[in-house]
């Protein structure tokens, strides 16, 4: 469940523009996306002819990743993804701030 949700998320980031990993690693961060797993992520996007991997840059090394055909093709489902969530759950997409309580000023439980 956790990778599919990786999947689209990646995809739905690539939609717009080409993003380098660091680009894609920044955006993933308030989704939990690690390193290990946007690499692991992208790589199987690849296989899938999803996403394309291109260098575009040796000195110093640069790697951009876009999406394909037929990962544009995915647009509408993720857009449409991305609309239930707004209706759905926006307090996960769009998360409400909670003001900072400091410890000092939390009271400790009452026992049962």
């Amino acid at each position: 469940m956790q990778e599919e949700r990786h999947l689209r998320l990646i995809s739905y980031y690539l939609l717009d523009n080409p993003l380098r990993f660091n680009d894609l690693l920044r955006k993933g961060k308030p989704d939990d996306l690690n390193a290990r797993t946007l690499s692991r992520t992208l790589k199987y996007l690849q296989n899938m002819g999803i996403v394309e991997r291109r260098v575009t840059g040796t000195e110093p090394f640069s790697v951009v990743y876009s999406l394909t055909e037929k990962g544009h093709d995915l647009g509408g489902i993720l857009s449409a993804y991305r609309r239930w969530g707004e209706k759905w759950t926006p307090s996960i997409v769009h998360p409400l701030p909670y003001p900072k309580v400091k410890a000092a000023s939390l009271k400790p439980l009452a026992p049962r």
